[in-house]
């Protein structure tokens, strides 16, 4: 199973080439170029990985759960955006990205996952536990007698899906650089660095700050190696914090990063989704008769490395 950060893949194009240019020039055929841009990027990792890993998935955000519980959550992100000067047009971007979703969901074979208030991470991070802790087959081993489950590749340069290296199954891919990723150090050190130290581009901060850091530009008390390490070495990292309010900090930290804390109800709905989209399959005619009416010539003459 191969796991796709879809958001990642459309900021990529969107950022480089001739994608970036029709971002800031919108028109019906600047919109067709970047779907062309972004299809083509599916394509092109479709057939580099669906040899060893299979089935291709793509995860994509829609809206987050995380503004309930922390209505700072990426905080900066928003305002990067309103005082962006790149000349790109987030609004003609948006509608492209709206309608770009609706054709994957109904032209292409790979099934779309986009569940209210989850974002791409929570679908790979759910499916991710639900297939790495599902057996294929009762019967079926290997030559070691262990049951088989099912690789999966996340799609990614997220350093949030380190957490997941902790499933043998699971390898990831940035698919910018072009190179597998391994994580740096034990995969609970990673996911606990994050719940530690913050995450300073979600607008998280670090467990010794209050939660209007990012918003009122506060800079950060630093975190130690030695500090850290502490947490690492502990049976029960929380106990480490010096004081109530950075537990209420590690606990706020952790709901916000791990997956494990994932709400049960956001959860249960990707799961459903995921179940539900194994099943539809879109034709290869469906397919064509959208490459043919949008003029993409060049994807026409490859339409089998969608499959």
């Amino acid at each position: 199973m191969i796991l796709v950060d879809l958001s990642q893949i459309i900021t990529a194009c969107v950022y480089v080439g001739d994608a970036s240019v029709c971002a800031k020039h919108p028109s019906v055929q600047s919109k067709n170029m970047i779907k062309h841009s972004i299809l083509n990027s599916l394509r092109a990792n479709n057939m580099l990985h669906k040899k060893r890993f299979g089935r291709m998935l793509l995860a994509t955000d829609f809206g987050s759960w995380r503004y309930d519980v922390f209505p700072q959550y990426k905080h900066q992100r928003k305002l990067k955006r309103l005082n962006d000067d790149s000349g790109i047009v987030w609004d003609f971007v948006d509608e492209v990205k709206a309608e770009l979703f609706d054709d994957l969901d109904n032209k292409f074979p790979w099934p779309l996952l986009r569940v209210k208030k989850a974002e791409g991470d929570d679908i790979i991070g759910t499916i991710t536990k639900l297939v790495s802790e599902t057996e294929i087959s009762q019967d079926e081993t290997d030559i070691f007698g262990d049951a088989s489950v099912e690789e999966i590749l996340i799609l990614s340069s997220d350093q949030d899906n380190f957490q997941l290296h902790k499933y043998k199954n699971v390898f990831q891919y940035n698919q910018i650089l072009g190179k597998m990723l391994k994580c740096p150090t034990k995969p609970r050190n990673s996911l606990l660095e994050k719940i530690v130290k913050g995450d300073p581009g979600d607008g998280i901060m670090n467990i010794k700050m209050h939660d209007n850091t990012f918003v009122d530009v506060i800079r950060q008390k630093p975190i130690s190696q030695v500090f850290l390490d502490k947490f690492f070495a502990a049976e029960d990292p929380i106990s480490i914090c010096e004081d109530e309010t950075q537990k209420t900090n590690y606990l706020r930290n952790e709901q916000l990063v791990s997956y494990e804390k994932i709400p049960e109800a956001i959860a249960n709905e990707i799961i459903s989704c995921y179940n539900s989209k194994l099943q539809r399959k879109n034709s290869k005619m469906s397919l064509m008769n959208y490459l043919v009416e949008n003029k993409m010539t060049n994807l026409l003459s490859q339409i089998h490395d969608f499959y």
